[in-house]
């Protein structure tokens, strides 16, 4: 086995010692504040993340809230259109039914003028005819006038 020498280990203690003095004198302090710093950087992120997923979490809240908000007002919108598509339809219904009438109505009007105009004119025809006829037959034209519009007043 080997010996210790003590004198190298005693060296070994005073290097060790100067070293543990050097880096205590120049790195020690700002090896600290270099890690406290990195500490209190880490610490602020994560009071900043914990900041920003709130606010993620408010913003999401929020973004339901106008999306269900726009979804009433569209529904809303889209009641509110057909309950004025239903009115103007009933309205153009109600109108075209309006119309027809009045077309029907005139229609009627119009054959009911024809119908007497054409009644006047065959009256006038049979009463030409027939004074024709009779002037041939009775050959008295006055006589058989009277006659003929006697009769047709009593047909009227």
């Amino acid at each position: 086995m080997e010996t210790i020498d003590i004198s190298l280990i005693i060296a070994q203690i005073i290097n060790f010692g100067i070293l543990f003095f050097l880096f205590h004198r120049f790195l020690a302090k700002r090896l600290n504040k270099l890690i406290f710093e990195r500490r209190e950087l880490v610490e602020k992120l994560e009071h900043i993340d914990a900041d920003y997923e709130a606010m993620i979490a408010k913003a999401t809240a929020e973004e339901k809230k106008i999306l269900e908000a726009a979804r009433k007002k569209a529904q809303d919108f889209m009641s509110d259109s057909e309950h004025i598509a239903r009115l103007k339809a009933e309205k153009i219904r109600k109108k075209a039914h309006h119309d027809a009438m009045q077309i029907l109505d005139s229609g009627k009007r119009d054959v009911e003028k024809e119908r007497l105009s054409m009644l006047s004119e065959m009256k006038k025809k049979i009463i030409d005819v027939s004074l024709r006829i009779n002037e041939k037959v009775f050959s008295g034209a006055q006589a058989n006038e009277e006659f003929i519009e006697k009769e047709l007043k009593e047909i009227k």
